[in-house]
């Protein structure tokens, strides 16, 4: 496995470890603000067309909000470790019932033993490459409803496939449903109580049918599972504007350059991949170009 200090030297590391308050604040508010702009313009011309485009890039949001939550827990949209996570929950995890401070706990045994047989993640995309048949199962079960469904039930039984049980998590679910109160309260007396309906929708479908494709991009078919080199056991996918909207938002599809260096912001992700790719660090490694190509190599 290649050294990292072959490619980067000790000084442009810490430049790209590097956190800005500003910037994580700002992370938080494009992800806000995009979401507001789908629900603002659904309201405003409200036809099928849309309410399927929102539907689905209220998915996409979702996601976002999950990748911001994944980088608080990494301790990267702040500097202080107290602000990550208390903004990671209130403005990213606790909407979407999860945790930031558990999450982070699984999260770092993934990172710890990616490319071997201990990594806690490996049922998300050990199947892959998967028969057509067999994806347009989990796609089915996405779509309609019934991953979102057995998400709920996890989370009412404590059961989130987490590997240590969190012994806050009815703590995690009521704050969730108080902040889900809050919207439903806001969206009433605001008359749009029906967004709240296709936000809900969103959550139960859409988002889980990109959460699935975003799991089985970073990790699924790769080129050895079982090497400890992240050119090896994961995949970097570049993503045109709309794929970053649906499957890649917050960088997340520079998965390679996020298990090299696991401290490296979502903001700068983009950045070192370019500068790898130009020390010859993808040489003998192609990265995948689109999420189009990409289901190809995860479909048999």
């Amino acid at each position: 496995m290649a050294s990292l200090t072959e490619f980067l030297t000790p000084e442009e590391i810490q430049q790209f470890t590097q956190k800005s308050n500003a910037r994580g604040a700002w992370e938080i508010t494009k992800c806000w603000l995009m979401i507001a702009v789908i629900l603002t313009m659904t309201a405003l011309w409200t036809n099928p067309l849309t309410v399927v485009l929102a539907f689905f890039l209220l998915g996409g949001r979702q996601l976002h909000l999950a990748i911001l939550m994944h980088d608080a827990g990494h301790q990267l949209l702040f500097k202080q470790a107290k602000t990550n996570i208390t903004i990671g929950n209130w403005c990213a995890a606790y909407v979407l019932f999860l945790n930031t401070e558990h999450y982070a706990k699984q999260h770092n045994h993934h990172h710890g033993f990616a490319g071997t047989p201990k990594d806690p993640d490996l049922a998300n995309f050990r199947a892959y490459p998967v028969e057509r048949t067999s994806f347009s199962r989990k796609i089915a079960r996405d779509i309609f409803g019934i991953t979102g469904f057995k998400f709920i039930v996890g989370l009412l039984l404590n059961k989130t496939g987490l590997m240590e049980k969190d012994a806050a998590h009815y703590q995690t679910v009521l704050k969730g449903i108080a902040l889900h109160c809050a919207i439903i309260v806001a969206a009433s007396l605001s008359g749009v109580l029906w967004l709240y309906g296709l936000w809900m929708a969103a959550f139960f479908s859409s988002y889980m049918l990109v959460l699935r494709i975003r799991q089985a991009a970073e990790h699924g078919a790769v080129r050895d599972s079982n090497s400890r080199d992240p050119r090896d056991h994961t995949r970097t996918t570049l993503a045109s504007w709309w794929e970053q909207l649906l499957f890649a938002p917050a960088n997340v599809n520079y998965h390679v350059e996020h298990h090299l260096v696991p401290n490296v912001p979502c903001y700068r992700l983009r950045e070192l991949h370019i500068l790898l790719k130009q020390r010859g660090y993808f040489a003998n490694h192609p990265v995948t170009s689109g999420y189009m190509p990409l289901l190809k190599e995860l479909i048999l």
